[in-house]
């Protein structure tokens, strides 16, 4: 699975330096989290949370302010809308910003808000929809790597294939496929395996990265190998390892796990000194974060009722030096 440890070369000569992507989370990506992260040496590169496309034009100072907090890695922005001429216009200017390195239409948001506003996965009921908007977005910027994330479908997965067919004609440097449908959102569902091999029949020319419950490395390189992925986009397993992205890329490369250096309160303990220092004193992110770092654990709601950085960080510490 070393393929998976290559730089994805885009159409118009930019590229990502591996095929291991940390896939957005809406909320918790703060700035103290991605520059904690980068300082860790846990990620690559970076695909942004959606920015949302409504009613005018962003300006480019505000759309690179946006994406300040996912430099100097190279950065998929992350766009969401139901207006094709902004939304390509809008991907015209992001291109002209430093360490964009591609942008990613979101069509699989299953968020109620986002579906009643016709956007996000909505949009997987028009699939020639998604075909003019990649299209547009392909025209307005040529040498900035585009590509999609999607859902297996809107109410059933049998929707798939109609939505990649027309995908497929775009010319897409990726494609992200979460295997579940809108309406399934994020519970449990069978045949993961199957409707990814589906989608590996139709997409032969795009690089197809799977998104959705990949929460350990050997699943996450197993799923790889059986299906013939390109790549791997790992969210909510981020939040439960954090060295999550490092472990894969370690089994993919065969070396050993290292995760002895793995040290998931240390890097929590930095994300409170870094909002500290920039002014936020108790971001809910950090302790939504620490809910899934430990899910067993109370420290998420002690954490909560904490007065201070001072104390969430002495909070943090004793936990780390309580027994088991």
């Amino acid at each position: 699975m070393r393929n998976l440890l290559e730089e994805l070369k885009f159409s118009g000569g930019r590229s990502i330096p591996s095929r291991i992507l940390h896939a957005p989370l809406e909320g918790i990506m703060s700035p103290e989290y991605c520059r904690a992260f980068m300082e860790f040496n846990l990620v690559r590169s970076w695909t942004t949370p959606f920015i949302r496309i409504s009613n005018s034009l962003p300006r480019q100072s505000v759309l690179d302010r946006k994406i300040q907090q996912f430099r100097p890695l190279p950065i998929i922005v992350q766009l969401m809308g139901s207006d094709r001429s902004l939304l390509s216009k809008t991907a015209s200017l992001l291109s002209g910003l430093e360490h964009v390195a591609g942008v990613e239409l979101n069509c699989a948001c299953p968020s109620p808000d986002v579906i009643r506003s016709g956007a996000g996965g909505a949009q997987l009921r028009n699939p020639d929809w998604i075909k003019d908007a990649l299209t547009a977005l392909r025209d307005a910027c040529p040498d900035c790597g585009l590509g999609v994330k999607l859902r297996a479908g809107f109410s059933s997965h049998t929707e798939m294939d109609a939505i990649l067919d027309k995908v497929v004609q775009c010319g897409t440097d990726w494609i992200v496929i979460h295997h579940r449908t809108v309406l399934e959102k994020y519970a449990d569902v069978a045949g993961r395996n199957e409707r990814l091999s589906k989608a590996r029949e139709i997409v032969k020319e795009s690089a197809l990265f799977a998104s959705g419950d990949l929460f350990s490395p050997a699943d996450a390189c197993s799923l790889a190998k059986s299906i013939g992925l390109d790549g791997l986009t790992p969210a909510r397993g981020m939040m439960r390892n954090p060295w999550l992205i490092r472990e894969i890329e370690n089994l993919c490369a065969g070396r050993q796990d290292g995760s002895d250096d793995a040290h998931p309160l240390l890097l929590l303990i930095r994300i409170v000194q870094l909002a500290a220092e920039g002014g936020h004193k108790k971001p809910g992110s950090i302790v939504e974060f620490a809910k899934n770092l430990f899910p067993s654990s109370n420290l998420f709601r002690l954490m909560s009722a904490s007065k201070s950085p001072k104390e969430t960080i002495e909070i943090i510490e004793n936990f780390e030096r309580a027994p088991g």
